[in-house]
């Protein structure tokens, strides 16, 4: 899963994040996803999904020095850098919450944007694959 020509990567259990790098490069803005997170990881399943939105919404900018030079400029890379990007020409158009559970059960919460640049507007989705 990336935008790269990299062999198949098995994930490991535990909190992992993509981005539109390669899954072995972490962006600071994944590492402070992922710290969030594993710090919300005690909470019942409704407050650590709100965690999760919360640091999925986190437009804050990381020290210019720890961003990764992806040839795209120094100006874009500052305009890229958040965890949600909020630009009037571009933007996150989704975020998406897995959780899988011991017995291998899934839920995933997607959340959609739209109107970037000025008011945001989202909706959300839900799956799993637990059939009660």
């Amino acid at each position: 899963m990336s935008n790269s020509d990299e062999k198949a990567v098995k994930l490991h259990r535990g909190t992992g994040s993509i981005s539109n790098g390669k899954l072995s490069e972490k962006w600071p803005k994944q590492q402070a996803l992922e710290s969030a997170i594993d710090k919300a990881q005690h909470l019942h399943e409704v407050d650590w999904l709100e965690a999760a939105w919360k640091a999925l919404s986190d437009q804050s900018q990381p020290d210019p020095l720890e961003l990764p030079d992806t040839g795209v400029g120094t100006l874009r890379e500052r305009e890229l850098a958040p965890v949600f990007i909020n630009t009037p020409t571009y933007g996150t158009r989704q975020s998406t919450v897995i959780k899988r559970s011991s017995k291998g059960h899934l839920k995933i919460w997607e959340r959609r944007w739209t109107g970037h640049g000025g008011a945001l507007r989202h909706g959300d989705v839900f799956w799993t694959n637990k059939h009660d």
